[in-house]
């Protein structure tokens, strides 16, 4: 056996040796960041009732006394539930003890015919007490698109964007499943599991050991005895 050095070959198998080897490790701090945000949601889902208070982390159960403000209605957008388009129902929410308001997240609702069609929408069930969990959205978008000049359809669920005009919380507060004016939902805590970032981290250290066997078999050659 010898070995046959072949320098563009050597660059292409270094190179892409070095990337699927950086990728398996990126997937595996992947799975580590998603196992540590899992198990932090189950403490947190396992504690109990919380009072609002502006510093609470995403997933805390909190629960509310005071009572809606059924003027205050929006439809965010680009939501889908079990192949449906259509919108999550945000209401606005006052807090007796804290004279502040809080935007609620009851649930989805299918789109109508189309964007000028007024989805139905269930009516609010009374309530002076709700439980749900904190919720913090992702950066606002402020655009905007109204419903027949009556219901405003958002990009967002930020409340300092919907209700800026108003004392609130800085974050959403997504009803409990078993609060009487919930909606139906998909709240998954991530959107990629754990156990797929270590399936991702083995197909890639797999690619590795593949691009290190073919440069192998390519560089290493049987030596040639000649016959006198």
């Amino acid at each position: 056996m010898h070995f046959v050095f072949n320098g563009p070959l050597t660059l292409f198998s270094v190179g892409f040796l070095t990337i699927f080897v950086y990728l398996g490790f990126w997937q595996l701090n992947r799975y580590d960041e998603k196992q540590a945000l899992v198990s932090n949601q189950q403490v947190l889902a396992a504690s109990p009732w919380q009072t609002p208070e502006d510093e609470l982390a995403t997933g805390t159960p909190i629960q509310l006394h005071g009572h809606y403000d059924p003027e205050s209605l929006f439809l965010f957008d680009n939501r889908v539930l079990k192949g449906v388009v259509g919108f999550e129902v945000l209401n606005v929410f006052f807090v007796e003890s804290t004279a502040k308001s809080v935007v609620i997240n009851r649930g989805f609702v299918p789109m109508g015919r189309d964007r000028e069609d007024k989805p139905n929408i269930p009516t609010l069930v009374e309530s002076k007490l709700l439980r749900g969990h904190v919720y913090h959205p992702s950066a606002p978008f402020l655009a905007g698109h109204t419903v027949a000049g009556v219901l405003p359809i958002v990009q967002t669920q930020e409340p300092k964007v919907l209700i800026a005009d108003m004392p609130a919380y800085p974050w959403v507060v997504r009803l409990s499943d078993k609060d009487p004016n919930a909606l139906p939902r998909n709240w998954p805590i991530t959107t990629i599991l754990p156990e797929k970032h270590q399936a991702y981290a083995i197909q890639w250290f797999l690619m590795a050991a593949a691009i290190a066997i073919a440069y192998s078999c390519f560089c290493i050659r049987r030596r040639v005895v000649k016959s006198v």
